[in-house]
Order: C-alpha cells, then structure tokens, then sequence
C-alpha cells in the first residue's frame, strides 16, 4: 500500500551515460520487481541511486579535466580523463548489473 492506493506504480525513469565519445540514453522501469524480496528491492534503490549519482561526479571529472587541459596542466588532464573512462566502465557495469537484477 502507498498513500492509501494498493497497487504497484511504475517508476520508469532514463539514464543518460557516456561510453567513450558518446552519449546516450537508457530508459527502464522498476515495474518488474514487485515479486522480489525486500534485500533485492532495497539493492536496487541504491544500486539505482549510486549510477546516478557517480554519473553525476563522473561528468564533473570530466569537465575538471577539460579545464585543467585549457590550463595547460596536460598530464594531469590526461591522468583525469582516465579516471572518467574507468568511472564511465564502472558506472556501465552497474547499470547493467541493475537491468540483470530488473529482469
């Protein structure tokens, strides 16, 4: 039950990412869990919480890098931009371990 209503909602929502030199899209739903136990649904709120807001810094790195390169701090903007590759990889990762969870 939520809010006095007995009945499920889907809570669709999109994650934008980035692989590489693009960016794109994802749209998914939380819809098919309301068979799953409350640890799995409690994994997934914050496994869902964690992508987005290591996405959030990871565009932050991002955008520190491109500033340290326009300062002329090269190596360190190179050393950065590697970091957001990995975090661009991991935050892959856990987007996809959500939509293995999600079904």
């Amino acid at each position: 039950m939520h809010e006095g209503h007995d009945h499920e909602h889907d809570h669709g929502h999109c994650h934008t990412h980035t692989h590489g030199d693009h960016t794109h899209t994802h749209e998914h739903s939380h819809a098919v869990m309301e068979n799953a136990s409350e640890p799995v649904k409690k994994a997934v709120i914050m496994l869902d919480y964690m992508y987005s807001h290591n996405t959030d810094h990871t565009e932050e790195l991002a955008g520190m890098a491109a500033k340290m390169r326009e300062l002329g701090q090269v190596e360190a903007a190179e050393l950065m931009e590697q970091a957001v590759a990995a975090y661009n990889e991991g935050n892959a990762k856990i987007h996809d371990a959500l939509h293995k969870i999600e079904g």
